[in-house]
């Protein structure tokens, strides 16, 4: 039986444009079920215009309550409107994620016939496991009941990102689970996988690749650019070119550059994952086997033990 969706699309760019990658996005969303648009950008009437072909409703402006925000409005809209009760599913869904790299459809259809009423592409499974929330499906049991218009209704203004994450995509599936109902995501891992190795990521069968894994200059755990996009690239040239025009308009050319010369392996085990320790290993190619010691989110400091005295590789 063919499901009836709405979308709830969240977008944010800090040029208020409405990129190339968003529209793609959109137009294969649009193939499954309706949109309602919203932005945190007072977008120009040009940019707006761009997405109208794909949306039923758009809803443009900075209203600075970042994703839950947007989520926010467009579900009090749709409600408002007395269309919820003619839908079977309604996905909170933001840009922050370059996809689909694949036809969306069948992971759609497989999420929703897995006999829960919460799905999502991705789940962090540790002390307290919740789907992230750049993409997750609710069932009408979950967006008509009260308790979820009232968890709508207090989405408000939040001055650190953690706090978003620890009220509302953390708070939501617990608030989920707490009134009965099952998480099941596409895939669930300890680590924040989609950051750390979206490689992995993609060869597990969720078509998106994380924004952020771009970003961060930092990171010793992610493959370069050139092989994120290659392997994108293999199965959707589109999209892959797409997301190469975005990084060139928003990623600092000094972390692209350094992303091209890391010559990282991907994190293949993880010791310890708690709030105040973390032991994390990965394998470089230069033969040897890292560890790195965290305390609070923090690095204490690097261990490297030679491949002759440490584990096989994994194969």
């Amino acid at each position: 039986m063919t499901k009836i969706r709405l979308f709830l699309f969240a977008s944010y760019d800090r040029d208020a444009i409405i990129d190339d990658y968003v529209i793609y996005y959109l137009a294969e969303l649009s193939k499954l079920g309706d949109i309602i648009f919203v932005t945190d950008n007072d977008n120009s009437d040009a940019q707006a215009k761009k997405v109208k072909p794909y949306t039923i409703h758009q809803i443009i402006g900075k209203h600075g309550e970042y994703d839950f925000g947007s989520y926010k409005r467009a579900y009090f809209w749709a409600r408002d409107n007395d269309l919820l009760s003619k839908y079977d599913w309604v996905y909170l869904v933001n840009d922050s994620a370059y996809g689909p790299t694949s036809d969306l459809k069948p992971i759609v259809e497989k999420l929703e016939n897995s006999g829960s009423d919460a799905v999502g592409m991705f789940m962090l499974d540790y002390s307290r496991p919740h789907i992230q929330s750049w993409f997750v499906g609710l069932s009408s049991s979950i967006f008509l009941s009260d308790w979820f218009n009232e968890f709508m209704k207090s989405v408000k203004h939040e001055n650190h990102k953690d706090l978003i994450i620890e009220k509302y995509e953390i708070g939501l599936s617990e608030l989920i689970k707490k009134h009965g109902h099952k998480l099941n995501p596409l895939v669930k891992y300890r680590l924040n996988w989609p950051y750390l190795n979206p490689i992995w990521v993609l060869n597990h069968g969720v078509p998106f690749v994380k924004k952020a894994a771009f970003y961060n200059n930092d990171s010793n755990f992610i493959g370069s650019i050139k092989n994120i996009i290659g392997s994108i690239k293999c199965t959707n040239k589109k999209l892959a070119e797409l997301i190469e025009n975005n990084l060139t308009r928003t990623v600092d050319p000094e972390v692209i550059r350094n992303f091209k010369n890391r010559r990282f392996q991907y994190v293949f085990f993880d010791l310890i994952n708690k709030s105040f320790l973390s032991i994390r290993g990965r394998y470089k190619k230069n033969g040897n086997y890292r560890f790195l010691i965290r305390l609070f989110h923090l690095p204490i400091f690097y261990i490297s033990i030679p491949k002759s005295i440490a584990f096989k590789r994994n194969k």
